[in-house]
Formats: C-alpha cells, structure tokens, sequence
C-alpha cells in the first residue's frame, strides 16, 4: 500500500501548491477544506457516541456543534476564514510562548537550542498573523 501514500502525497502538495499560488479558488479550496473537516469530525464524533461508555452526551454535543460548523462554513466562508486565520495565529503565539519557556527554564536535554529556534519562529510568526489578518 505504499503508493496509496505516494499519491496521497502527491495530492497534498498539489493542494499546497494551489493555496500558496493566492488565487480567488484558493481561498475557497481553503474554506472547503476545513467544512468538510468539521463535517467529518462531527461525523465521527457522532459515530463515537455510538460506542461509548460513559460521556455520550458529550460526543454527542460535540458532532453536533462540529456538524453546525461545517454548514456555516459552507453558507459564509469568508467569515469561516477569518476566524481560522485568528485563531491559528493565537495558537502560535501561545505555542510559541511555551516552547521558549520550556527551552529556557527546561532541563538543558540535547539538541534543546531546536525548541528555542521553534519558540522564536513560532512567536514572530504568530505575531506577524495577528497584525495582518
């Protein structure tokens, strides 16, 4: 089965190539993308709720809510975007915190100075997302 993960591969950096070329479909392939993540996340979290234990409700709660995401990002994408572009920016900047402080304050382990260098990079990175939305 290794050529299913070629051509997966493939597909991906297509993909990538695609957004990164900023054209007016990009950002709708963009939209797309995440919809129908939240459509298959709520999916399966649904399917979870078959199976689970204990916290059912909470499983399902959660598919419904991501199944409700989903269809608002199909009827405003625009919205959709800029909500995503936001929030992974302040998931840099958090992440980027945290991975400063723990190679700073952390025990000294080899190769540490990569986490540094993940921090910065992460941070300025971050930073730059919030300013320019």
């Amino acid at each position: 089965m290794w050529w299913g993960f070629l051509l997966l591969g493939v597909l991906w950096i297509w993909f990538g190539m695609f957004v990164l070329s900023y054209r007016v479909g990009s950002l709708a392939a963009v939209a797309a993308f995440v919809g129908v993540a939240f459509l298959f996340g709520g999916i399966t979290q649904l399917a979870v709720a078959t199976r689970a234990e204990s916290w059912r409700w909470l499983y399902v709660i959660s598919g419904i809510l991501a199944i409700a995401a989903a269809i608002g990002t199909f009827v405003w994408p625009d919205i959709t975007l800029y909500v995503v572009s936001v929030l992974v920016a302040w998931y840099l900047i958090f992440f980027g915190i945290i991975h400063l402080v723990d190679a700073l304050a952390g025990p000294k382990v080899a190769w540490w100075w990569t986490t540094l260098l993940l921090g910065i990079a992460e941070l300025v990175l971050g930073v730059w997302a919030v300013r320019s939305w």
